[in-house]
């Protein structure tokens, strides 16, 4: 039997949470992906006109491009706009409070209530995350990783307590805790 965790207090710790549509935000990605796509294959198409005058690369444009490519370019360059901008606010993280108790992870937070017990955790990542020069972005993120393999990710608000986090959780007695892994399926690839 698994001795409960003993807390002199709850710690508290505010928390950001991206609030993910799992359909919407992966499928305006492959929207944004799509018309990116075919932005790189005007671009290319037009590769040649580089290093030519204004009035030549027109001239190109008008006689060798095709109509569809020329439409489907104009679609795609608007599409791009608006899209993205869409697929930026899908991802806004939202603030929250995670609640450490003596059986139990609580976050909290607008239009979410999530209650873990200590019981259901299989492993705790903590991800000091790095941009892509490997230079770190002063943002610590928490993976939980219960035993069902449901995964419920989010970031510290506030860095410095990076150091009270970790040693709060290694508390937990039954969880396995690790440091980044690349392979590891979180989000912090996709984090600006």
């Amino acid at each position: 039997m698994q001795q409960p965790l003993t807390m002199d207090t709850q710690k508290e710790f505010q928390i950001l949470v991206r609030r993910k549509i799992p359909y919407l935000s992966e499928g305006l990605w492959i929207v944004v992906f799509s018309l990116s796509l075919v932005m790189a294959l005007f671009y290319f198409f037009m590769l040649p006109t580089k290093n030519a005058s204004g009035e030549m690369a027109t001239a190109y444009y008008i006689l060798v491009v095709p109509g569809w490519l020329k439409k489907l370019s104009a679609v795609a360059s608007f599409g791009l706009l608006i899209v993205t901008s869409l697929y930026f606010i899908a991802r806004l993280k939202t603030p929250g409070v995670l609640i450490v108790s003596d059986n139990s992870i609580f976050i909290k937070g607008k239009q979410l209530d999530l209650t873990i017990p200590f019981s259901n955790i299989k492993r705790i990542y903590f991800n000091d995350l790095m941009n892509l020069l490997r230079q770190p972005k002063d943002k610590m993120q928490i993976v939980i990783q219960q035993k069902s393999n449901k995964t419920t990710v989010f970031f510290l608000a506030n860095y410095d307590d990076a150091d009270l986090a970790i040693g709060t959780f290694s508390k937990i007695n039954n969880a396995e805790f690790a440091f980044y892994e690349d392979n590891m399926t979180t989000m912090h690839d996709d984090d600006d």
